[in-house]
């Protein structure tokens, strides 16, 4: 490159490669592999220069993760303090993801981000051995302050797993507000249909929710998938449950349907309950089995 003296200013170009990363990935004690091209730039007046980098890489890996080819594009000019990182995608065994990103380092450091993610396999992600699975699609959005961010996101499961329990699809649409949770729709579906829904907010400062679950004709028979030896209960369970106030004050009403109850050769029958909670008191009230009368708080 060259530097220019009198103007102050400089235009410099690098570049490295490696056919592979595991010797440094030893330096810091990182099971790392795979080749790695990067080149970059610096231009303009030393006070407040342009840097760029470029970096690209293949086969890359962490472990018994195998992340595939990596690709970034970054600009931070000095002189109006602003970071781009134009694009960022990862394309290999986990799935393909896409991001981009600005970011203003002076003031009050505006945000501004988005992310999407495709066919990534939950169940080759390092999650500390959480028997989970499925294909994960969807986006997420950021943007506000860096200190205070607001985010975005609605993400698909297809075939989501946990342990032995394998559905058909979960579906989450919600974001974050800068002081709330929120769920605008959660959705659970099975083979033959939607089973679970919900929707709602939580405050984590204060401690304060609104939120509605519904359960429709859930299998009890879901729960042999999470014991080590199964047990012959059979039925289904609708049930819609709505509830608001603070973690330590809840308060909320709703009521349960059972149909088609039974324990082996046990054939219990229906039920309906109407449920409420006050503070740290619940009521359950309804007949059960058709011939019990529950009243119970």
């Amino acid at each position: 490159g060259s530097v220019d003296l009198r103007e102050e200013t400089a235009r410099l170009r690098w570049s490295a490669s490696t056919p592979d990363v595991a010797p440094f990935g030893r330096v810091a004690e990182q099971a790392v592999r795979g080749r790695v091209r990067a080149s970059g730039g610096l231009a303009g007046p030393w006070a407040a220069p342009v840097i760029t980098a470029t970096i690209r890489g293949g086969g890359l890996g962490w472990r018994g993760v195998d992340v595939g080819a990596v690709e970034a594009d970054a600009r931070l000019a000095l002189g109006p303090q602003q970071l781009t990182v134009g694009a960022l995608s990862v394309d290999g065994p986990l799935g393909k993801v896409a991001g981009r990103a600005e970011l203003g380092l002076a003031g009050r450091q505006r945000l501004k981000a988005d992310l999407s993610v495709r066919g990534v396999d939950l169940g080759r992600l390092p999650l500390g051995g959480l028997p989970v699975g499925g294909r994960l699609d969807g986006s997420l959005t950021a943007g506000g302050r860096l200190s205070a961010p607001t985010v975005r996101g609605k993400l698909r499961v297809l075939k989501p797993r946990y342990d032995r329990l394998t559905l058909r699809r979960l579906d989450v649409d919600g974001g974050w507000d800068g002081a709330r949770v929120r769920v605008d729709t959660l959705s659970l579906a099975d083979a033959d249909g939607e089973r679970l829904s919900a929707q709602g907010h939580f405050t984590p400062k204060g401690g304060r929710f609104d939120g509605q679950v519904r359960l429709m004709g859930l299998d009890l028979a879901l729960v042999n998938r999470f014991l080590p030896e199964p047990i012959p209960l059979r039925g289904r369970v609708t049930a819609t449950l709505g509830g608001a106030g603070t973690v330590t004050d809840p308060k909320g009403d709703g009521r349960v349907i059972l149909e088609d109850i039974a324990f082996g050769e046990l054939e219990l029958g229906e039920g309906a309950l109407t449920v409420s909670a006050d503070g740290q008191m619940l009521m359950l009230r309804g007949p059960v089995f058709e011939a019990f009368e529950i009243d119970a708080a």
